[in-house]
């Protein structure tokens, strides 16, 4: 999987993995993130700092047991969302401009309204707009279980409505189980 996306920058990958407690869902996360920072190094190799994986949570201790941030803090996703300065924009897309793909751990966690805000960052960063470029064509790997706990607030993000559906028209599912 992260060959492909190396090799071929036309068609992201969207993955979603679910599972039960102590099905490996982090273990899994963390295992495929560290073999993508090893792929895209090697691939790329021309700026040995430029950022092509990033691992994110919506929580602290998401991100903790990720050894990663939030998505707040990596995207600057906030209650003033729309009104960070043209410089901290430009900051961004040069942190950011090589990035490739997005893993997110406790998807389950992520209201409606933050996955639009995280979409329209991507958007706002990579220099694109309109809904038909969904999040940027940069590949995303999301694990949680929703059958564990559902957003603090608003909807989680499986729900449909009558906007675009992130969520069920471009993730693929994988479910872990124990054996």
């Amino acid at each position: 999987m992260v060959r492909t996306i190396a090799e071929n920058h036309s068609e992201p990958i969207r993955l979603f993995t679910t599972g039960g407690a102590g099905t490996g869902k982090i273990h899994l996360l963390k295992r495929i993130y560290h073999e993508a920072s090893k792929v895209f190094s090697n691939t790329n190799g021309e700026n040995l700092e430029e950022i092509h994986t990033l691992i994110c949570a919506p929580t602290n201790a998401g991100a903790f047991n990720t050894n990663s941030d939030t998505i707040h803090a990596t995207f600057m996703i906030g209650e003033q969302m729309y009104s960070i300065s043209e410089n901290q924009i430009n900051t961004l897309r040069f942190k950011l401009d090589g990035l490739m793909i997005v893993f997110i751990n406790e998807i389950s966690l992520i209201d409606q309204s933050l996955w639009k805000e995280f979409h329209a960052r991507l958007a706002q960063i990579m220099s694109t707009s309109g809904a038909c470029i969904h999040f940027r064509n940069i590949s995303i790997v999301a694990v949680g279980d929703f059958y564990q706990l559902p957003p603090v607030f608003g909807l989680p993000h499986y729900v449909r409505n009558n906007i675009i559906d992130y969520w069920t028209d471009l993730f693929e599912y994988f479910e872990l189980t124990i054996c």
